[in-house]
C-alpha cells in the first residue's frame, strides 16, 4: 500500500521503495539533497532532480 502511495503521489515508478538496493549513475549520487530520515526517498529526489528510473 505504501508503495502504491508514494509512486502516485510523486511519480517515481519502481517495485519496492524499502529494498536497499539501488543504482545511480553518479551525477545523481553526488548531491541527493538527503537529511533527517529522507534515504527513504532516494528514487524520488533523483526524479525530481530529473532522474530517470528504469
Amino acid at each position: 500500500m505504501a508503495n502504491w502511495l508514494i509512486r502516485s503521489a510523486t511519480g517515481a515508478h519502481i517495485a519496492d521503495y524499502g529494498c536497499t538496493l539501488k543504482l545511480f549513475r553518479s551525477e545523481a549520487a553526488k548531491n541527493p539533497g538527503l537529511y533527517g530520515e529522507l534515504h527513504r526517498y532516494v528514487p524520488v529526489l533523483a526524479t525530481i532532480n530529473g532522474a530517470r528510473m528504469t
